[in-house]
């Protein structure tokens, strides 16, 4: 009789990180004059990261201005209420932190401040985890999400200090110049006797160190680089699609072909499918229910 041994099948659905845990995120729209009034939290941390739209803010004690392309910590019992002027667009994290040496540092940092563009791409990419988490409950998910989100929060309050480069689906070799000098200039008339003129390189030669070191041609690399670059703009702004073409230096009826070969999807729908997720709550905990407080202050 012929014996067998069975792997033990592991279960992590109840593994997250023992430090911090991601609680709830979700992409959050405001209308002109709309925000959320005076409130604390007793039991987790808010990371409010505007995307679009000004207006004014309090935490604690202290009023300051509410602007694009900043975050806004809001520690645990400490009061806070903001309200957008214009409209806005906001990705909102909350999460709970285990450890109280993290806790106590985290609250010794500054509650505002800009958002490198690192970290930036980081808490979207929480976000886009945790709605690929919503739709398919992959068990391992939670904690990649957590692990993800721990790091981007201390390169928040490192200065930007890049912990983990990367995010993006492109490969790139960080010490190649070339491809760092397509991700700056991705909106110029980029070609290969563009990047050539620039760098002073034969062409061939130019085609030899992208194949290289990205392992696809020149134009290859810029259409990749922007094609991701028009993915984040119909996902998290209000620019037309339109005006993402332009952007990316490339006609309309091009753009829309290209995008549609190549996501499976035209432009338009793909930010539609996108947009679904507006304002609808991603939780990542059984034991944990947001309650909405947004309201609208003219009429």
């Amino acid at each position: 009789m012929r014996g067998g041994s069975h792997m033990p099948k592991f279960c992590f659905s109840n593994m997250r990180d023992e430090q911090l845990k991601l609680l709830w995120t979700a992409r959050i729209d405001y209308r002109n004059h709309s925000g959320v009034k005076l409130h604390d939290h007793s039991d987790f941390h808010q990371l409010l990261v505007v995307l679009e739209g000004s207006g004014t803010i309090r935490i604690g004690d202290q009023v300051s201005v509410l602007s694009a392309m900043r975050y806004y910590l809001l520690s645990e019992r400490v009061p806070h209420e903001f309200l957008f002027e214009t409209e806005g667009i906001t990705l909102d994290y909350k999460f709970g932190i285990q450890n109280e040496q993290i806790k106590h540092w985290l609250l010794s940092q500054a509650p505002t401040g800009e958002l490198p563009q690192g970290c930036l791409e980081s808490l979207k990419r929480t976000f886009q985890l945790s709605q690929r988490y919503k739709q398919k409950q992959q068990d391992i998910l939670p904690l990649a999400i957590d692990s993800l989100f721990k790091s981007t929060l201390l390169q928040l309050f490192m200065n930007g200090t890049d912990l983990h480069a990367g995010g993006s689906a492109i490969h790139q070799d960080r010490s190649f110049e070339m491809a760092d000098y397509v991700h700056q200039h991705y909106t110029e008339p980029l070609s290969l006797t563009y990047i050539a003129d620039h760098f002073r390189f034969h062409p061939h030669h130019v085609i030899y160190l992208f194949r290289k070191h990205t392992g696809v041609t020149p134009g290859q690399y810029i259409q990749q680089v922007r094609l991701e670059r028009a993915k984040e703009l119909l996902e998290f702004t209000r620019l037309s699609v339109t005006e993402i073409a332009e952007q990316l230096t490339w006609t309309l009826p091009y753009f829309s072909r290209l995008f549609r070969a190549k996501v499976g999807a035209a432009p338009a729908a793909y930010r539609e499918t996108i947009r679904s997720a507006v304002g609808h709550d991603l939780i990542l905990s059984d034991d944990f229910a947001n309650t909405w407080r947004i309201e609208d202050t003219d009429g």
